[in-house]
C-alpha cells in the first residue's frame, strides 16, 4: 500500500535550549510505502519531514527546526516457510524496526524475537538501542538516549 499524509498543528510545544517551552506552527509529512503478505510478514517503509514556522532567530530548539528521516519496520514469522509452520519454530516470529534522521544522523533500533507458546500468550525478548552525534553538538532523539541502550523480556497475556 501506499500513505500520504500531511497534519498542520497550530501551536506545538518545543524547548528551546535553555530548556524554555515555546509553542510554534509545525507541519508535518509522510510517506509510506508498506506490503503485507500475511499476518506473519509485513514491511513498511517510511519518510518523514517536520517544518518548524517562526522559530526564533538565535536560539536553538531542542529537536532541530527541520527534520526529516527514515522509519521502518519488518515483521516475519518463522510459519511464513512451510517447512517450518508445523514444528517448534513456527511460533517464533522475529521483528524489526528502525528510525534513522537524516537530518540528526541518529538512528534508533528496536529489535525483537517473539514466541507464541499458546494461543493467548507469548514471549519476547528484545532491545532498545540508540546512537546519535554528542547533545553538544547537535540535539537528537538518538544522542539524548546514547548511553541508554537496554535489552528486555516480556510475557504477553490476553484474556
Amino acid at each position: 500500500g501506499v500513505r500520504f499524509e500531511t497534519a498542520y498543528t497550530f501551536a506545538r510545544t518545543f524547548f528551546l535550549d535553555g530548556l524554555e517551552a515555546i509553542q510554534l506552527p509545525v507541519v508535518n509529512s509522510a510517506m509510506a510505502l508498506s506490503y503485507e503478505h500475511s499476518e506473519s510478514f509485513n514491511v513498511q517503509l517510511e519518510g518523514y519531514w517536520v517544518h518548524v514556522f517562526d522559530a526564533p532567530e538565535g536560539r536553538r530548539l531542542l529537536l532541530s527546526k527541520n527534520l526529516y528521516g527514515l522509519v521502518g519496520i519488518m515483521q516475519l514469522g518463522f510459519d511464513t516457510w512451510d517447512a517450518l509452520a508445523g514444528g517448534p519454530l513456527g511460533d517464533v516470529s522475529i521483528r524489526f524496526a528502525g528510525m534513522y534522521g537524516l537530518k540528526t544522523e541518529d538512528f534508533v533500533l528496536y529489535p525483537a524475537l517473539t514466541w507464541a507458546f499458546s494461543d493467548s500468550a507469548s514471549a519476547s525478548f528484545g532491545a532498545m538501542i540508540f546512537a546519535g552525534p554528542p547533545v553538544g553538538e547537535q540535539v537528537s532523539v538518538g544522542g539524548l538516549f546514547d548511553a541508554n541502550d537496554q535489552a528486555y523480556f516480556s510475557i504477553d497475556a490476553t484474556f
